[in-house]
């Protein structure tokens, strides 16, 4: 069992199993995608003759990959309590474990920014704002504006978690509430429409609208809607048969990814003004079409057999160990992608663009996958342990009758 385990995965730990064990391989290629688009952006251009350039998509459809595993795996515990009327899980520990999630490991990175990146970029910078992400993650590191959406989508988890049970009260059997949940998402894929035909009314202050969670509230949607799915399963519900059939026959969703995603890069090729100049349309468009490019890349995953040849190779160790240090990956690529185009490690030019990009992408993610290990076995996993475990000790004991000296806890 454990001779063909990789040293990374040796290092990291056990993968974890279970039924949705695979998603842990989609974390690595969501993390791979974002590093190869920002290398190919930063490092080795490319240009933007061909036809279709299939790089041009991957930071964002990456992006989109990680947010529908964020809105699968966080609702699929509200909604299975939903389905089968326990009580939620207390709020206060959720938030607790989310928070310790994102915050010691991007502090670290942080600390490492304020380190190399020059005076005119550090005096953008508020620190108490950037300390707690209140800057909307768009001053420091490139990858912070997501964390700032993945935040405030654990706030919006908490609050379903409290007022869905209420507000759901009256679903007496498992059909209606499979129909109220799905009435909310429509709501919500809604309600992103709207925000991002009003936030993009200004080409020039777009981005500092587009960067909020309205804009991606479909986004976490489509991820919901695989949980809703997978919980309505769980008491014996059943997919309807077109989808059954698609789900069944793994290759026909990843090519529906496929086409979804090449339609997004029909759009941009099209409708762009320039090589970088992305329009109101272009921008409207490609919004509402990544989240379904993702959705049937991870549907076998969620809904379909995990004995499938695909799910069966992202289960792998070490593609299972780099999903489980994908978070360290995605904050640190950009600041080793800053390193090495002010200081080259090999000087490649001439080379053929192909090449250079392949060397440049070795060397970012041999990088990067180093000090996400260190991150992840230093902080990220002693903090994930140590914090909420402490916590819940503290808030325990105060509960108790004062009756006994109180003990150390941990000691």
């Amino acid at each position: 069992m454990t001779t063909d385990r990789g040293i990374l995965a040796r290092i990291v730990g056990e993968p974890h199993g279970g039924r949705f064990a695979s998603l842990e391989g989609y974390r690595a290629i969501a993390a791979l995608s974002v590093v190869l688009y920002h290398t190919r952006g930063n490092l080795s251009p490319l240009g933007i003759g061909s036809p279709i350039d299939v790089i041009e998509n991957l930071g964002n459809f990456g992006v989109a990959v990680f947010f529908l595993l964020s809105g699968f795996l966080l609702y699929l515990p509200v909604t299975r309590r939903l389905f089968t009327h326990q009580s939620q899980a207390p709020v206060g520990q959720f938030l607790l474990r989310r928070f310790v999630r994102i915050f010691p490991a991007y502090w670290l990175a942080l600390v490492a920014w304020a380190a190399i990146i020059t005076r005119p970029n550090k005096e953008l910078v508020t620190p108490w704002k950037v300390f707690l992400l209140f800057d909307g993650g768009i001053n420091t590191l490139a990858v912070a504006w997501t964390l700032v959406i993945e935040l405030w989508f654990y706030v919006a988890i908490a609050l379903l978690s409290v007022v869905l049970p209420r507000i759901f009260r009256r679903c007496h059997t498992s059909s209606a509430l499979l129909r109220a949940q799905f009435a909310m998402l429509g709501l919500m894929v809604i309600v992103a429409y709207v925000y991002r035909v009003y936030a993009t009314q200004d080409l020039q202050t777009m981005v500092h609208r587009v960067n909020w969670i309205f804009a991606y509230l479909d986004w976490f949607a489509f991820g919901m809607a695989m949980a809703i799915l997978v919980a309505w399963t769980e008491v014996g519900g059943q997919l309807p048969a077109s989808l059954r059939g698609l789900v069944d026959r793994e290759w026909s969703c990843y090519l529906l990814s496929a086409l979804c995603y090449g339609a997004v890069l029909y759009v941009i090729r099209v409708y762009s003004i320039g090589e970088s100049r992305e329009t109101r349309l272009v921008y409207l468009v490609h919004q509402a079409i990544q989240p379904m490019a993702a959705f049937w890349l991870l549907v076998p995953a969620t809904l379909g057999n995990s004995d499938q040849r695909v799910q069966r190779l992202l289960r792998r160790p070490t593609l299972a160990a780099l999903g489980t240090i994908s978070y360290g990956i995605y904050l640190w690529h950009t600041l080793v992608i800053r390193l090495l185009k002010r200081n080259p490690v090999i000087a490649i030019d001439g080379w053929n663009p192909t090449l250079q990009l392949v060397v440049n992408l070795s060397i970012v993610v041999g990088i990067a996958v180093v000090i996400a290990t260190l991150s992840y076995r230093l902080v990220e996993r002693p903090a994930l342990t140590f914090v909420p475990s402490t916590f819940e000790g503290l808030v325990s004991g105060s509960s108790r009758p004062s009756a006994a000296p109180p003990q150390v806890v941990g000691g």
